[in-house]
């Protein structure tokens, strides 16, 4: 029974799984078939937001995103046979496969070109030709902005991996560690779907201004100089939905009529754009052309026909010609703010390099100092031995005469001397010990300052990996982003005004040279003691009051040379700890492999003169057609002329 049961259940469980769909199947077999994916992706949908977002969610997570071809400027072959071909699009692929699905789908869509504008685009780059595609979808009356291709992830232009890295640290940077290599990162999100106009104007802007519900509206060349998306980000207010009846009259429209529209308006929005009127005369040059295959006979024998077409050629050619320089211009543009951009980024780069490269030879010059006065302690500390045996083996073998007419009185005064020296000796050796005190509270004030140029050399490495990462997702040092972050970064001037390491390390030197003074001045003491001594012994008759004396020089001489043995332990001690602080002082290994890698990272100037090559090549194929058509219809017009005379 129990078995059966778990059967039945099994079974239960099967059917269920296959009676839904999964949107996460890449439904291979359909490579063309539209109409059939749509029913499949949409096969338990129940009303049109579902369906529009299981197409939407399907194509996110199946369509990738072209890089290649999006750096070379290919747009060709975007159609939505070879989209579900390839599985590899552009975004205007993405559009009209998402349009041609929610047809398929009894669902309202259209394909608005336009111009994007987002933090990967600088915030001072001009506004000459629509570079986007997205959709408008109809949802019960409502239209919506959707962007198929900005939610199904990012470009990165480089690569780089564990080996080419370690190669590139083995080889000095002769292998550079990152390669150009331009692919698509999938990173599906629902950021731009299903947006209102408020909330996607401040990133997109529709060729065609009839096209967008956004108010106020703005032109192209305040949309490219004020950057919405960054400046006008917080002024845009959210709206009530409004219907748009505009778009069902638009969506009844074919593509070519909907690129004749939008080659209407273009001229319109952003007077920088003359492809938009050319391709408005050339549609309207195209069907009067087709008149003429259609009827040759009739149509050579109408005059004001073949000025029509003359006239719409002559509008198609000098509407390419302006196009043109107005192409040469954006590249000239383009290339001048691409050396500009690269001479900030190398100049940034170089700055940060020189400042890493300055700390390794502060570093150096800290270790040959430290050594040095290493050297020199030893030094000190054999001198001062020799001094103080020096002086016992004087006294011992030269310890005077006894007077023969002693003077107690001249003894007594002498005497008074001796102990003042006395005080001497007691306060310099205080002051020794009040030093060592503060020799050991700057070390450790010297160890935290250099714990800061650590941390701030880490944070200048970690400033550069980030940078180097935006460099990666095709930011440069006219995006805002980048502007920020070194805005927000303190310079290497300001850290080491903050930290002042190098007084630090004076101030620790400093100590070091008074603590030897110190033993010196105490030197000092006890050897005038000590001539005090021999004085008094020729001077009293009191042997007694002599020895005492005696016996007091000898422990200050005892205590002071075990007290120079110390100071000289101690700053052994403390440059032996500087030693190996120092050496840690600068990890600028890292830190100029990011300096020089970041300053390497830089897109090709070949994307720019590809861009340039493509919009003259559309120039060109109108321009090809318009000049034969005039020149045709100008032989006809000639020939009409002469038979009427």
């Amino acid at each position: 029974m129990k078995r059966s049961l778990i059967c039945i259940l099994f079974l239960l469980c099967c059917a269920t799984a296959f009676g839904q769909v999964n949107l996460r199947r890449s439904y291979a077999l359909n490579r063309g078939n539209v109409a059939k994916l749509a029913q499949q992706i949409n096969s338990t949908a129940v009303s049109d937001s579902q369906r529009v977002a299981n197409i939407h969610f399907w194509i996110t997570h199946h369509i990738k995103y072209d890089a290649k071809r999006s750096a070379k400027w290919q747009t060709q072959n975007q159609e939505t046979k070879d989209v579900l071909k390839r599985r590899k699009t552009l975004c205007s692929g993405y559009a009209n496969l998402f349009q041609d699905l929610c047809l398929a789908s009894g669902i309202n869509a259209v394909v608005v070109n336009g111009y994007a504008k987002n933090e990967l685009v600088d915030i001072c780059d001009s506004t000459y030709l629509p570079n986007h595609a997205w959709n408008k979808v109809e949802i019960d009356g409502y239209w919506y902005n959707i962007d198929n291709s900005w939610d199904a992830g990012v470009v990165s232009y480089y690569k780089t991996s564990s080996l080419r890295r370690f190669e590139a640290h083995l080889t000095h940077g002769l292998i550079r560690p990152y390669a150009y290599k331009p692919h698509f990162i999938k990173q599906c999100t629902n950021q731009y779907y299903l947006s209102n106009d408020n909330s996607f104007a401040v990133t997109h802007y529709p060729e065609n201004s009839t096209l967008t519900g956004f108010k106020p509206q703005f032109d192209a060349t305040k949309f490219s100089q004020d950057s919405a998306f960054y400046f006008n980000l917080n002024t845009l207010q959210s709206r009530p939905k409004v219907a748009a009846t505009s778009f069902n009259t638009y969506a009844t429209y074919d593509a070519i009529e909907q690129d004749q529209q939008d080659g209407k308006h273009a001229y319109e929005v952003n007077d920088k754009n003359f492809f938009g009127s050319a391709r408005y005369h050339y549609h309207n040059l195209f069907e009067e052309w087709e008149k003429y295959v259609e009827d040759p006979k009739t149509m050579k024998l109408d005059s004001v026909y073949l000025k029509s077409v003359i006239l719409l050629s002559d509008s198609v050619l000098v509407a390419t010609h302006n196009n043109d320089s107005l192409i040469w211009e954006e590249y000239r543009d383009l290339t001048a703010k691409y050396r500009q951009k690269s001479k900030i980024q190398r100049g940034y780069s170089s700055d940060y390099t020189r400042y890493l490269k300055r700390k390794l030879r502060y570093r150096n010059h800290q270790l040959q100092k430290i050594h040095s006065k290493k050297n020199r302690s030893n030094k000190r500390r054999k001198l001062s031995n020799k001094r103080y045996d020096r002086m016992m083996w004087r006294h011992f073998y030269h310890p005077g005469k006894w007077s023969e007419h002693p003077n107690q009185e001249k003894a007594d005064s002498l005497t008074i001397v001796f102990k003042s020296y006395e005080d001497s000796i007691k306060q310099t050796n205080k002051e020794v010990a009040a030093l060592q005190e503060q020799l050991r509270n700057q070390f450790d004030s010297l160890n935290s300052h250099v714990n800061d140029q650590v941390n701030y050399i880490h944070d200048v490495t970690s400033h550069f990996d980030f940078l180097i990462q935006m460099r990666l997702a095709a930011l440069d040092d006219f995006d805002l982003r980048i502007q920020q972050e070194k805005a927000n970064f303190n310079h290497y001037t300001t850290s080491d005004s903050s930290i002042r390491l190098s007084e630090q390390y004076d101030l620790v030197y400093d100590l070091m040279d008074s603590i030897y003074r110190l033993g010196k001045k105490n030197y000092r003491y006890i050897s005038r003691q000590r001539s005090v001594l021999k004085r008094v012994k020729r001077s009293t008759g009191w042997k007694m009051q002599y020895y005492a004396l005696y016996d007091d020089f000898r422990k200050n001489v005892a205590r002071s040379k075990s007290a120079e043995a110390a100071i000289q332990n101690d700053t052994k001690l403390v440059m032996k700890q500087m030693k190996r602080l120092t050496k840690s002082s600068a990890p600028v290994g890292l830190g100029l492999t990011n300096c020089q890698t970041e300053k390497q990272i830089a897109l090709p100037l070949t994307i720019i003169k590809s861009k340039r090559h493509k919009n003259s090549n559309d120039n060109k194929k109108l321009k090809r057609f318009a000049k034969k058509t005039q020149t045709k219809a100008s032989s006809k017009l000639d020939v009409l002329r002469l038979e009427s005379r």
